[in-house]
Parts: structure tokens; sequence; C-alpha cells
């Protein structure tokens, strides 16, 4: 996969979990950092601040291999519409300030306990 076959309607990925949140952040990092290729670690609850208020996305991640930035958001619970818009809006703010003019566009993990199919479809 590169960024580039990802389209606008499909820049995130929704994979389901069966763990509690804060554990697997860890595991997570460390799978990404050990196995997966051209990761780099950016931050573990990465604060970034619109309009005087503060966010936190649970893991940002940068690919060297696919030159653009990976956020990771763990929910416990089920999907929801809420959780796909707060991605998008950190997708956004990545776009915007982060990304730079020779990069692909960030890439948005959901990792969430249960997901709806018809939810996600319609995004």
């Amino acid at each position: 996969m590169t960024c580039k076959n990802i389209s606008k309607k499909n820049k995130y990925i929704i994979i389901p979990i069966l763990v509690g949140q804060h554990p697997i952040i860890g595991q997570l990092q460390y799978f990404l950092l050990k196995i997966g290729k051209g990761f780099s670690f950016v931050g573990r609850q990465k604060r970034i601040t619109i309009a005087n208020r503060h966010y936190y996305i649970d893991l940002v991640f940068y690919n060297r291999l696919l030159r653009c930035f990976v956020l990771i958001d763990l929910k416990t619970g089920e999907l929801d519409h809420s959780d796909i818009g707060q991605m998008n809006f950190y997708l956004n703010y990545f776009k915007e300030n982060e990304k730079h003019e020779d990069e692909n566009e960030p890439i948005g993990l959901i990792l969430c306990a249960k997901k709806d199919d018809i939810l996600q479809s319609m995004f």
C-alpha cells in the first residue's frame, strides 16, 4: 500500500481490536518500530493545538518509504461517526500544518473494539 493508492474518501483504515486502549499503545508502537519497514516514531499522545484547544493523537509515526505521517487512534468501544470525524480532523491538521510539499498526505488508522460495516461504508 502506498499513500497514492488511498483515495480521498478512504484516507484512513479501520481495524477492530479486542483489548483495552492503553496496554495496546505500547505494543503497537513496539510492533511498528520492530517489524514495520520505514516507520519512525514521532509521538505518543501527540498534542496538537487548534484555536487554543488541545487535542491528543494516540500514536504518530512517519513512514520514510511511504513518505507520509501515519496517525493511529485507539477506541475501546464501538466505532462511531464522531470517531471518523475526529480522525479526519487530525488528518486535515497534519495535511495543513505538518506535511511538506514533497510528502504524501497522511494516513489514519482507527483501531476499535467493534465496527459497523454500514457506518464504515458511508465514509
